[in-house]
């Protein structure tokens, strides 16, 4: 068996299994795969173990303690009453994904080229969805829209969010800058544009927004990237406005309520802004409620019991904190908080990352209102922090 096919079939499997999901309905179909190529890498590396640096060792295995903590929680209350979700998929994979991604890095010579690619085809693809569920909302046929969000407008590819999308189109963004001198000038107009798409239908203010910094940082002093930058979004907004000015479509009115309450936050500060007030006050809240934490909850999506003195609706905070680190602390306790802060921060130290992309890393955890049955995020996210620019070669 090729270890390296293997690896990079694991990759590649897990990009596939959410349209897997949406098409098929099916978790068995969508996700049993993903659990049998696991039991695979680990058959294999029992017969033949990969050697592995020092440092590449203890990445792999810092994230550990917080995926045995959280199986040991989940298992004792399972969500739901369910042993078989993404949440437990998610903390089996998160050592897998990290293992897989250094494996293709070492072992092949255009890694980061197959994991560029791999991004632009899962984007490529959440792009057609968008566009057959906008055709859904206009027209009344396309491809069906979530099915926890049918009724809020939201075009949200094959996720129940549109925020999660919106999410990974950020980290895409941030993983096409790191590798991007691996791109053709040619093939970097299609990426952006497909990243920018998705920003801007998802319609989440907080990627909008750090996208445009993002992208500002990046294309300074480079008037060449910077004519990319603005045709880019010239395009997409004369798209927009062709929707907006001859299409009837329930959809583009969420696209521009959210644009405009940028601006609005902006002009009169986060308090007028309802949702964006409660998250700030929840995250004070939580920063109060620490030395509280003790064992947490062990109720997923069940925070009630760190409700007291909240000054806020508590109805959806304290079911979906949109907080990584405040959802992990609320279920897990102090203990987990520290699992899952400490070899974060660790790693993007050990590789150096630059402050933005440890921005990133933070703010996209807070984007969602939950990522923690999200593996496709944390997929994504890795992919980001291990990311070696060295071993692509350019697109053709």
């Amino acid at each position: 068996m090729n270890k390296l096919l293997l690896n990079q079939f694991f990759i590649l499997l897990t990009l596939i299994s959410p349209f897997l999901g949406y098409f098929f309905s099916s978790g068995l179909i969508a996700y049993g795969p993903i659990l049998i190529l696991i039991s695979t890498i680990i058959f294999f590396e029992i017969i033949s173990p990969t050697k592995l640096e020092y440092k590449e060792f203890l990445y792999i295995f810092s994230f550990l303690p917080f995926c045995i903590l959280a199986l040991i929680y989940y298992f004792m209350n399972p969500l739901g009453g369910e042993i078989l979700t993404t949440h437990f998929l998610n903390f089996i994979s998160i050592p897998f994904f990290i293992f897989s991604i250094l494996y293709i890095n070492r072992y092949s010579k255009d890694g980061g080229y197959f994991l560029l690619r791999l991004i632009f085809i899962f984007l490529l693809f959440q792009t057609i969805i968008c566009l057959g569920q906008i055709m859904t909302l206009t027209y009344g046929i396309g491809l069906p829209l979530s099915r926890g969000h049918s009724d809020g407008l939201m075009i949200t590819g094959t996720f129940n969010n549109s925020n999660d999308l919106s999410n990974i189109a950020l980290i895409s963004l941030a993983i096409f800058l790191i590798g991007k001198n691996s791109i053709t000038n040619r093939f970097d107009f299609f990426y952006l544009l497909l990243i920018l798409f998705i920003v801007l239908v998802t319609g989440s203010r907080s990627t909008i927004v750090l996208s445009t910094i993002l992208l500002l940082l990046n294309f300074r002093f480079k008037m060449h990237s910077l004519l990319i930058f603005s045709l880019l979004i010239g395009v997409i907004f004369l798209f927009f406005n062709f929707a907006i000015s001859f299409i009837d479509s329930d959809g583009s009115g969420r696209i521009i309520s959210r644009l405009e309450s940028i601006v609005n936050i902006y002009n009169n500060g986060l308090d007028s802004d309802g949702s964006m007030s409660v998250r700030f006050q929840s995250y004070i809240h939580f920063l109060t409620n620490i030395p509280h934490l003790g064992v947490g909850s062990g109720n997923l999506k069940n925070y009630y019991m760190f409700s007291n003195g909240a000054l806020f609706e508590t109805w959806l905070i304290f079911e979906n904190p949109h907080s990584l680190i405040i959802e992990v602390g609320y279920w897990l306790g102090f203990l987990g908080l520290l699992f899952i802060i400490f070899p974060f921060f660790w790693i993007a130290y050990s590789r150096k990352l630059k402050p933005i992309f440890l921005i990133i890393i933070l703010v996209s955890s807070m984007i969602p209102s939950s990522v923690l049955g999200s593996f496709i995020y944390f997929l994504f996210i890795f992919i980001l922090i291990f990311f070696n620019s060295n071993s692509s070669r350019t697109f053709k």
